[in-house]
């Protein structure tokens, strides 16, 4: 008798060959297996044992029948008798069990896929129904084979999936155990471990906005314990820098009692960030306001200059500039940022080629038309009214890097900034 196997995913094949037979009640077993009553196999092969207690064949049989009847605590059990009355047998006990194993994950790996399909299509409850079932299979397999990283990897996955967080530590940190030196496990582990502090992060950011704070402490905690054993497996990359100085910052929101200590932190990661990405955009952006909320207004208005410089043409970055110059009660040029950045957001543009006739407008003698004689035709021209109704005109000269704003034809602000190329880069500096 024999029983053969197929499984692509592991890519397993494993045989069982029955010897020839002595024992009626290994006979019977046989001949039931054979016909897949494996209940009727069982009660014969418990016979079989009865009548030969050392009888390894009788064990495989045992084993075989309550793995096909779902029982794989008993099953496994029977397989490791077996193992020890019959080590001439072990090759093929050991497939047997490989190929229980098999089917379980991948099984596993067939309601998870079903799982993620449910998840993205907006049904969470029978994405949970199937996490569920696939938490279940991989269990099992674990019973067969408690050695494999890659399926208490998933195991732990499925919890994570279900929300059950310190549970999905717990298994990662099992499958790391196994193999500890292992680079490819390791590798793999390191993968898992960014990947679920990814998920996490997105799942507290989620939870804020629903406004379950609670919940969103939770995930964004999982997700740097995750960042965590990331790091203990391999070198930091700056994307788990980045993300990790994010959360600190969520989470000082979140923890008044260590706010300055989270914050602090995620300054530190920001500047990493930024000590391997010196023109990460966001990394300035986040790193300008949260010294701002530190109280480091020097800071603050230092790295969105530099955003500014980064990126002339981004009005957000003029508004944050400003916002940092009032901070430090530079009144004139808290305006001036603002005015510039609003402009560029809102503002009218107004044909370069106009600049005169709009010069003229205010007399001979106007700061613009001089302004005109001095430096030429500007390369943009933005009208802007705040809401009290006064009226402003800002004039860019991107590739020397300036910007001139009026108000009735007088300069009330001139900035400085990095020049701009004719392709955007910033890579002339204003003179």
């Amino acid at each position: 008798m024999k029983r053969t196997w197929k499984t692509a995913a592991l890519g397993l094949a494993a045989v069982l060959v029955w010897a020839a037979c002595s024992n009626p009640h290994l006979a019977g077993g046989k001949l039931h297996f054979d016909q897949e009553r494996f209940d009727r196999a069982e009660e014969n092969f418990k016979l079989a044992v009865d009548k030969d207690p050392t009888n390894g064949e009788a064990y495989i049989g045992l084993a075989m029948s309550q793995a096909e009847q779902n029982r794989p605590e008993e099953a496994a059990a029977n397989f490791t008798k077996a193992a020890e009355l019959a080590p001439r047998m072990a090759e093929d006990i050991e497939n047997n069990r490989m190929s229980y194993y098999a089917d379980a994950y991948n099984s596993g790996l067939t309601y998870s896929n079903e799982a993620q399909e449910f998840k993205d299509s907006g049904d969470d409850a029978s994405a949970r129904e199937s996490f569920q079932k696939a938490l279940q299979e991989f269990k099992k397999a674990v019973i067969y084979r408690e050695n494999e990283p890659e399926a208490w990897m998933s195991i732990g996955k499925s919890h994570f999936n279900l929300g059950n967080i310190d549970s999905a530590l717990v298994n990662f940190d099992h499958a790391h155990s196994i193999a500890p030196d292992d680079p490819k496990v390791n590798a793999t582990l390191y993968e898992v471990y960014k990947a679920q502090g990814n998920q996490a992060f997105g799942a507290g950011i989620d939870a804020k906005q629903a406004g379950d704070d609670a919940k969103a402490k939770e995930y964004f905690e999982a997700a740097l314990s995750f960042y965590t054993s990331a790091g203990e497996l391999g070198e930091e990359d700056i994307e788990i820098a980045q993300n990790r100085a994010g959360i600190e910052w969520e989470l000082s929101d979140l923890d008044p009692a260590r706010a300055d200590e989270l914050r602090a932190a995620a300054a530190a990661d920001y500047q990493k960030v930024l000590a391997a990405e010196p023109d990460n955009g966001a990394v300035l952006e986040n790193l300008s306001m949260l010294e701002s909320s530190r109280g480091n207004k020097e800071q603050a208005l230092e790295y969105a200059t530099r955003l500014v410089d980064l990126d002339p043409k981004d009005a957000a970055a003029h508004i944050l500039q400003g916002r940092a110059q009032g901070a430090l009660d530079n009144r004139s040029a808290m305006l001036g940022d603002l005015l510039i950045g609003q402009s560029l957001d809102s503002g009218t543009q107004v044909p370069s080629s106009q600049a005169r006739a709009e010069a003229e407008k205010f007399g001979t003698r106007s700061d613009m038309l001089a302004q005109l004689r001095e430096s030429g035709e500007p390369e943009e021209i933005r009208s802007y009214s705040d809401t009290g109704g006064s009226e402003y005109q800002i004039w860019f000269y991107w590739t020397r890097g300036r910007a001139y704003c009026f108000q009735g034809g007088k300069e009330i602000y001139a900035k400085q900034f990095k020049g701009v190329t004719e392709d955007a880069g910033s890579d002339t500096s204003g003179e």
